[in-house]
């Protein structure tokens, strides 16, 4: 449709209107400067309970920017709940204008399931062993915007936040903090979480932190005895990539991995060039690591790096021997071949196997008691980055850093006011109830059986596809079951003969559990027939005396009519 009967030269030009917007966006600000403004808000009453820390951008003093912050609502998540841990992450994609990193630190919570105090909640029924433990979904904890995601920044962002959750803490037990938007139960969790870190320290589980030296130092550096697990998902694309981090790393790990470096390009890779290899030896590669971060102890790693490397290095000869065979090339080829394993080793020994890092990926490095279960991924930090970018920042690049803290600041309220309860499950939550089924079938069954040999216990399948099988899980000192099947060795998670071992320990076989059901059934129907008896008497005597009193009167308490008169009387007409 044309415009007709319009003036041209009247419709403003997208100059002009860019002009008018950016004057209209202009009045909402606090000022034209991004770093003033958040400097003006970080001053002002409206921040009082979100700003934990600020130091103002200053060219000329030669400050760096740095805000930290969280709500009261998020210091309570982190202060009822350390033993679902925390993870930690950065990013840098999408975030502000002016290209600041921003790194958030998050919990986790399963409304409705966790509000149990550790080492007071009583699991008595087989319902509650099957809903134990299941991974719930991620809430804030607190978010840092820094001029870099360096070693000191990490440390100074833990230390502000100890320091709040102390404050905090002092507040909940002085009666002066007020809990909202929390159930009775959470309140009793918090008040509990609040004397625990009076009386000892605000210490979580776990923290959980992709493959980045920064953030790893960054958390000592704050709290030296901190268990620190790394992303199974980040360890497995770094080893893929043949990636590199020398972010940060201590001055004990240069000394053990300076002689191995190689050059890396601007992602942090190493060149293709320095190391090629077959995908069957790439996938042997990992098939191996995973078998090795099965290691209860420290001591047996170092049988489990040694075996490794002996399973790589087999394959790459065997393998250059079998392709090569009969051609005049064999003996150049094999050199390459033992060159390659040669770069391998040393990549393995300069970025992995160090002092560093075999912590946060071996099994023996978890919190005590703990299988990998919602220790394996750093997902629940990724989902905040991923609804912070697609709900409140619109996955647009061209925000102010002001309008980063607005976002912020919306993004904990959101999570404070719409609580997500009755929410559906995560895949994590799903495999675990599946796997947790199958071992209750096993232990209904009577397929579970004490091996006799102290902690060691026999999970029988007679129904294998390759005939009767028998798993052998082990209880080891610290409370951690261990079993031998594929499941286990591959992830290092509960799996159905672990629990049905669990099940067994604590309730049992299933038909003791079953007789002690069956007693308590018949006693409680046996309680509740007398206590209905009871109350039929005593209901059947209160209205005898409601009935005598309707007829007796406080005046002519002495005649003849009485109340055992009035009671046969009253049988007599019906």
């Amino acid at each position: 449709m044309k415009n007709e009967g319009i003036n041209k030269r009247r419709c403003p030009t997208h100059a002009q209107l860019n002009s008018m917007a950016q004057n209209a966006r202009a009045r909402n600000r606090l000022h034209n400067d991004a770093f003033k403004a958040v400097h003006i808000w970080a001053n002002s009453p409206a921040s009082k309970d979100f700003i934990v820390s600020y130091e103002p951008y200053s060219k000329r003093e030669g400050s760096r920017f740095h805000c930290t912050m969280a709500t009261p609502f998020s210091l309570d998540s982190m202060i009822g709940w350390p033993e679902n841990g925390v993870y930690l992450d950065s990013s840098w994609r999408h975030k502000n204008d002016a290209n600041l990193p921003l790194t958030l630190m998050v919990t986790s919570r399963n409304p409705g399931k966790d509000e149990g105090i550790p080492g007071e909640e009583i699991l008595r029924t087989l319902n509650d062993y099957q809903e134990s433990g299941v991974p719930g979904h991620m809430t804030p904890g607190a978010a840092l915007i820094s001029e870099n995601v360096r070693e000191g920044n990490i440390t100074r962002f833990i230390q502000d936040i100890d320091a709040a959750i102390h404050h905090r803490t002092a507040a909940i037990i002085a009666g002066e903090a007020v809990l909202s938007n929390r159930s009775e139960d959470e309140k009793a969790k918090i008040i509990h979480g609040a004397h625990r870190v009076n009386k000892e320290d605000w210490s979580p589980a776990f923290w959980m932190i992709d493959h980045a030296g920064a953030e790893l130092n960054g958390i000592k550096g704050a709290k030296k005895d901190s268990v620190v697990r790394c992303c199974q998902f980040h360890i497995v694309q770094a080893i893929s990539e043949w990636r590199l981090d020398t972010s940060n790393i201590t001055d004990n790990v240069l000394q053990e991995g300076k002689q191995g470096r190689r050059s890396r390009n601007s992602k942090g890779s190493t060149r293709k060039k320095d190391i090629r290899i077959s995908q069957a030896v790439k996938d042997l590669i990992l098939v191996k690591f995973r078998e090795l971060q099965r290691c209860s102890n420290e001591t047996d790693s170092e049988t489990a790096i040694r075996t490794f490397f002996t399973a790589i290095k087999s394959k790459i000869i065997t393998d250059t021997r079998r392709e090569y065979d009969g051609s005049d090339t064999l003996r150049s080829q094999l050199r390459k071949a033992r060159a390659t394993y040669q770069d391998i080793r040393q990549y393995f020994l300069d970025q992995w196997f160090n002092s560093q890092w075999k912590p946060t990926f071996m099994d023996w490095g978890l919190p005590a008691g703990r299988l990998r279960d919602g220790l394996s991924t750093n997902n629940f930090v990724e989902s905040a980055f991923r609804t912070l970018d697609g709900a409140f920042l619109s996955h647009t690049k061209n925000h102010r850093v002001d309008n980063l803290c607005f976002a912020l600041f919306e993004f904990f309220l959101h999570y404070e006011l719409h609580p997500r309860p009755n929410s559906r499950k995560t895949k994590e939550a799903k495999r675990l109830h599946s796997q947790r089924l199958r071992g209750t079938e096993w232990w209904e069954l009577g397929m579970v059986f004490n091996a006799g040999a102290g902690d060691n216990y026999i999970v029988h399948n007679p129904s294998h596809p390759e005939g009767p099988k028998d798993y052998e899980v082990t209880i080891l000192k610290t409370s951690v079951l261990r079993c031998k099947c594929s499941a286990f060795i591959a992830a290092g998670k509960e799996c159905q003969h672990t629990f049905a071992v669990r099940l067994y320990q604590a309730l049992g076989s299933y038909e003791e559990f079953s007789e002690r059901q069956y007693e308590q059934d018949t006693q409680g129907r046996y309680a509740d027939n007398r206590q209905r008896r009871e109350r039929r008497s005593s209901s059947n005597s209160i209205g005898s005396l409601d009935i005598s009193e309707r007829y007796i009167s406080p005046d002519d308490s002495n005649s003849d009519w009485t109340a055992d008169r009035i009671s046969k009387e009253i049988e007599d007409r019906l």
